[in-house]
Protein backbone atom coordinates (compact mmCIF):
# COMPACT_ATOMS: atom_id res chain seq x y z
CA UNK A 1 0.00 0.00 0.00
CA UNK A 2 2.83 2.44 0.80
CA UNK A 3 4.33 2.00 -2.68
CA UNK A 4 0.92 2.47 -4.28
CA UNK A 5 0.42 5.77 -2.42
CA UNK A 6 3.87 7.05 -3.40
CA UNK A 7 3.22 6.39 -7.10
CA UNK A 8 0.15 8.64 -7.19
CA UNK A 9 -1.07 6.63 -10.17
CA UNK A 10 -4.73 5.68 -10.35
CA UNK A 11 -3.90 2.68 -12.56
CA UNK A 12 -1.96 0.89 -9.79
CA UNK A 13 -4.03 -1.71 -7.96
CA UNK A 14 -2.99 -3.70 -4.92
CA UNK A 15 -4.04 -7.34 -5.21
CA UNK A 16 -2.11 -8.66 -2.21
CA UNK A 17 -4.16 -11.35 -0.50
CA UNK A 18 -6.99 -11.08 -3.04
CA UNK A 19 -6.04 -13.72 -5.61
CA UNK A 20 -5.91 -17.50 -5.49
CA UNK A 21 -2.71 -19.34 -6.37
CA UNK A 22 -3.96 -20.04 -9.92
CA UNK A 23 -5.18 -16.47 -10.41
CA UNK A 24 -1.76 -15.21 -9.32
CA UNK A 25 -0.03 -17.52 -11.82
CA UNK A 26 -2.33 -16.37 -14.66
CA UNK A 27 -1.74 -12.71 -13.81
CA UNK A 28 2.04 -13.21 -13.70
CA UNK A 29 2.07 -15.10 -17.00
CA UNK A 30 0.54 -12.17 -18.87
CA UNK A 31 2.51 -9.43 -17.08
CA UNK A 32 5.03 -7.37 -19.04
CA UNK A 33 7.49 -8.01 -16.20
CA UNK A 34 7.30 -9.42 -12.68
CA UNK A 35 9.48 -7.88 -9.97
CA UNK A 36 9.95 -10.29 -7.08
CA UNK A 37 12.34 -11.21 -4.33
CA UNK A 38 13.73 -14.70 -3.74
CA UNK A 39 10.36 -16.17 -2.79
CA UNK A 40 7.37 -18.20 -3.95
CA UNK A 41 6.27 -15.56 -6.50
CA UNK A 42 9.64 -15.93 -8.25
CA UNK A 43 9.01 -19.66 -8.60
CA UNK A 44 5.45 -19.07 -9.81
CA UNK A 45 6.74 -16.67 -12.49
CA UNK A 46 9.34 -19.25 -13.50
CA UNK A 47 6.73 -22.00 -13.72
CA UNK A 48 4.68 -19.77 -16.04
CA UNK A 49 7.82 -18.83 -18.04
CA UNK A 50 6.88 -15.22 -17.34
CA UNK A 51 9.37 -12.32 -17.61
CA UNK A 52 10.89 -11.88 -14.17
CA UNK A 53 13.40 -9.72 -12.34
CA UNK A 54 14.44 -11.32 -9.05
CA UNK A 55 16.00 -9.34 -6.21
CA UNK A 56 18.38 -11.20 -3.92
CA UNK A 57 19.30 -9.74 -0.57
CA UNK A 58 20.56 -12.06 2.17
CA UNK A 59 20.18 -15.17 -0.02
CA UNK A 60 22.06 -15.88 -3.25
CA UNK A 61 21.07 -17.47 -6.56
CA UNK A 62 24.07 -19.81 -6.21
CA UNK A 63 21.94 -21.81 -3.74
CA UNK A 64 20.32 -23.13 -6.92
CA UNK A 65 16.90 -21.54 -6.58
CA UNK A 66 17.04 -18.75 -9.13
CA UNK A 67 14.46 -17.75 -11.73
CA UNK A 68 14.17 -20.16 -14.65
CA UNK A 69 12.11 -18.12 -17.11
CA UNK A 70 13.56 -17.54 -20.56
CA UNK A 71 13.40 -13.78 -19.87
CA UNK A 72 15.00 -13.47 -16.44
CA UNK A 73 17.20 -10.99 -14.66
CA UNK A 74 18.85 -11.16 -11.25
CA UNK A 75 19.57 -8.01 -9.28
CA UNK A 76 21.89 -8.33 -6.29
CA UNK A 77 24.69 -6.56 -4.46
CA UNK A 78 27.91 -8.46 -5.11
CA UNK A 79 31.07 -8.68 -3.02
CA UNK A 80 29.52 -8.37 0.44
CA UNK A 81 31.54 -10.59 2.78
CA UNK A 82 28.47 -11.11 4.99
CA UNK A 83 26.38 -12.50 2.16
CA UNK A 84 24.73 -14.99 2.20
CA UNK A 85 23.79 -14.73 5.83
CA UNK A 86 21.25 -17.52 5.71
CA UNK A 87 19.68 -20.15 3.51
CA UNK A 88 16.26 -18.48 3.79
CA UNK A 89 17.32 -14.93 4.64
CA UNK A 90 16.65 -12.90 7.76
CA UNK A 91 14.11 -10.29 8.77
CA UNK A 92 16.83 -8.40 10.65
CA UNK A 93 20.37 -7.94 9.38
CA UNK A 94 22.88 -9.77 11.63
CA UNK A 95 25.47 -7.07 10.75
CA UNK A 96 23.07 -4.19 11.40
CA UNK A 97 23.46 -2.50 7.98
CA UNK A 98 21.28 -4.51 5.51
CA UNK A 99 23.49 -3.36 2.61
CA UNK A 100 22.35 -6.36 0.57
CA UNK A 101 19.00 -4.58 0.17
CA UNK A 102 19.75 -0.89 0.65
CA UNK A 103 22.61 -0.92 -1.87
CA UNK A 104 20.55 -2.41 -4.73
CA UNK A 105 20.82 -0.12 -7.76
CA UNK A 106 17.52 0.91 -9.30
CA UNK A 107 19.23 1.64 -12.61
CA UNK A 108 19.66 -2.14 -12.96
CA UNK A 109 15.92 -2.34 -13.60
CA UNK A 110 16.21 -0.79 -17.06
Amino acid sequence: MAIEKQLKNENVKTLAGKLSFLQTAALMKDAKRNFVNDSAPMHIASAMNAPVTAFYCSTIPAFGFGPLSDDRKIVEVLNLTCRPCGLHGHKVCPEGHFKCAFDLKMEELK
